[in-house]
């Protein structure tokens, strides 16, 4: 089973790629300007890290409904599940975009 999920991870992993470079790109660019401007880098930071934590859970979570119908959970069940997994992410992916906003429109001294 373990590795019909690294099968399925594995593409979308792949096509994730580009994303997840520029993510951790810009978590190093933030980081190099953290003693310029270390709010704006720090919101920065966190935004990026919010951005690639959540496109690694998704990468996951592409995996869980073949799971659950393994496990015997039924479609309406499986439904509500990803439903939920699919608000939790857009809220964090709303709140990435809004620090990095705040980050990039922050006032500077």
């Amino acid at each position: 089973m373990e590795t019909y999920r690294l099968a399925t991870m594995a593409p979308q992993l792949v096509m994730s790629m580009p994303l997840i470079v520029i993510w951790l790109v810009g978590i190093g660019i933030a980081a190099a300007y953290r003693e310029r401007h270390p709010t704006a880098s720090m919101l920065a930071i966190v935004a990026f890290a919010l951005m690639f934590v959540n496109a690694i859970i998704g990468v996951y979570t592409s995996t869980l409904p073949m799971m659950w119908m393994e496990q015997g959970l039924d479609g309406d069940g499986m439904a509500m599940r990803m439903m939920a997994i699919g608000v939790a992410r857009t809220f964090f992916s709303v709140v990435a975009w809004a620090l990095l906003l705040v980050a990039l429109f922050k006032q500077r001294p």
